[in-house]
């Protein structure tokens, strides 16, 4: 009897005793970051400091990768150190393969309206798509405004679907970096503008021109945020009566603002492609509806 309870005591004693320390912030990093290396070739990484590696050459692109999250995982248990390095480097092999323009350089951003996306969603679901992967991609900005994700061809734009998106080996957030940088590389090479409109003195307004497709777009990009450069007094608030319309007014000038709002309001409802009347600011890091108590 004694042996028995000897052995099952060695059993249940063994798991704890060959379990190794949890690794703390730094090793863990320096190991996470050899690893990497290891199983990612041509790619390079650097310890940048506690969670904090820098990558090199992943698809051609450099990228920051944060291991907060991943740490806690394997701190707490939840996840060991192998499954979470064969998560990352699922991650980072898709990221090499979305960074390959011939497969990706087609993707693109547009602006549509809550009122587009749910006519859109009752026709796939009367269509019958509601089980399968969806025939388009989108995301929020915000209750009003949603980003959809095109493949724009010389020869057609049509929607991305989520087929498609498994196909390229693309989650939403790697989706999302590639058609920004993708818009930003377009409307440098479409020689975007920034223009003013005549007010007669009722205050500063900023119109950005493109193509007649992506200017609202703009929206996703950082140069049309930055009221110091365009001369606009506070926070800039922006405009998007209509897919090819955006104006640009600052948050302090009430004349502009008044002003702005009537000229999107008669565009919202005489274009095509309209997508909304109202302003809007970049707030806390996201697109969130302009109103005068926000000053």
């Amino acid at each position: 009897m004694k042996r028995i309870l000897l052995a099952v005591l060695l059993l249940v004693m063994l798991p704890a005793l060959a379990a190794p320390p949890p690794k703390g912030q730094a090793e863990f990093t320096r190991e996470f970051g050899t690893a990497l290396s290891q199983r990612v070739p041509g790619a390079s990484f650097k310890v940048v400091g506690k969670l904090h590696l820098h990558a090199g050459n992943i698809g051609g692109q450099a990228l920051d990768i944060f291991l907060d999250n991943a740490y806690r995982a394997y701190a707490s248990g939840e996840r060991s150190f192998n499954q979470l390095l064969d998560d990352r480097v699922a991650s980072l092999k898709a990221g090499a393969r979305l960074f390959a323009p011939a497969e990706t350089k087609a993707l693109m951003p547009i602006i549509k309206s809550r009122d587009y996306m749910a006519t859109a969603k009752r026709q796939v679901a009367a269509a019958g798509h509601e089980k399968t992967a969806s025939p388009f991609v989108y995301a929020a900005l915000n209750d009003e405004l949603y980003v959809v994700y095109v493949v724009d061809t010389p020869q057609s734009m049509r929607f991305l679907s989520g087929e498609e998106m498994k196909k390229l080996g693309l989650d939403r957030r790697h989706l999302n970096a590639v058609a920004r940088k993708n818009l930003n590389d377009y409307l440098e090479h479409a020689h975007a503008s920034f223009g003013t409109l005549d007010t007669h003195g009722r205050g500063r307004i900023v119109r950005f021109v493109a193509d007649d497709v992506y200017e609202s777009s703009a929206l996703l990009t950082g140069a049309i945020w930055d009221a110091k450069r365009l001369g606009l007094q506070g926070q800039v608030v922006a405009f998007v009566p209509a897919r090819n319309i955006l104006l640009l007014v600052g948050s302090e000038d009430a004349a502009a603002l008044k002003l702005a709002r009537q000229v999107a309001t008669e565009l919202y409802s005489g274009e095509a492609y309209s997508i909304s009347p109202h302003g809007y600011t970049y707030r806390g890091g996201r697109i969130v509806r302009f109103a005068p108590a926000m000053n």
